[in-house]
């Protein structure tokens, strides 16, 4: 689940507690513009796995996910690079 820390009627936090409460297990990642800190730990706190900034980039997500930069490279269709 990827989700924004602020969107209008239910904002990030508001979210993740409500799907955690529901017993979603999967991972949950929050994405953000700003840079405080005390957001981030909140929503670190409520549930989140990781959270990270915007612009977002298909590279930070994957990682966030566990994923790996061949994955990456997967699910965009292309060859990965040679492995040195």
């Amino acid at each position: 689940m990827l989700t924004d820390i602020n969107m209008p009627n239910m904002d990030g936090l508001a979210l993740t507690k409500a799907l955690k409460a529901r017993g979603f297990s999967g991972k949950i990642i929050g994405c953000t513009a700003g840079d405080d800190v005390a957001e981030t730990e909140q929503l670190i706190a409520c549930g989140a796995s990781k959270v990270i900034q915007k612009p977002i980039n298909p590279t930070a997500v994957f990682e966030a996910l566990g994923l790996s930069q061949r994955d990456l490279y997967k699910y965009q269709s292309r060859e990965p690079p040679d492995e040195k």
